[in-house]
């Protein structure tokens, strides 16, 4: 299994096709993936956003069809109303939407697929960037 932000899932429907998208779309085919809670509400944000501008391949509703499709579970192993998300992302120089995804990959041991170049420093510094 593998983490995969809502940058990587959004790059699967552009215009414009991304090699490490692909290759994640095709490790969480084969293994699964897990993501934290928010991104359901950033993916369809971003998408939604892109298909304003034209920078979509096809409709949002049929991009949503198809993620749903994947094997993609939403992380619910956390407890109490906050969890280390704003640490991380000090430490780490990210925002807390972005350390949400790094704190899931980490406390999971498993690789984090994202084409953001800070949380993929992150995720290497972490030791839990995808390959």
């Amino acid at each position: 299994m593998l983490v995969i932000d809502a940058n990587i899932a959004v790059a699967w429907f552009r215009r414009s096709p991304s090699k490490l998208a692909d290759a994640a779309l095709d490790a969480l085919c084969k293994e699964g993936a897990i993501v934290p809670a928010l991104w359901r509400w950033e993916v369809q944000d971003v998408l939604r956003r892109l298909a304003t501008g034209g920078h979509l391949a096809m409709a949002v509703t049929d991009a949503l069809t198809e993620i749903r499709q994947l094997p993609i579970t939403v992380d619910d192993e956390f407890s109490g109303l906050f969890g280390p998300e704003f640490t991380i992302a000090s430490n780490y120089g990210l925002s807390v939407y972005d350390a949400a995804y790094l704190e899931v990959a980490v406390r999971q041991g498993m690789p984090l697929a994202t084409i953001d170049k800070e949380l993929a420093t992150a995720a290497r510094r972490a030791g839990v960037a995808f390959k």
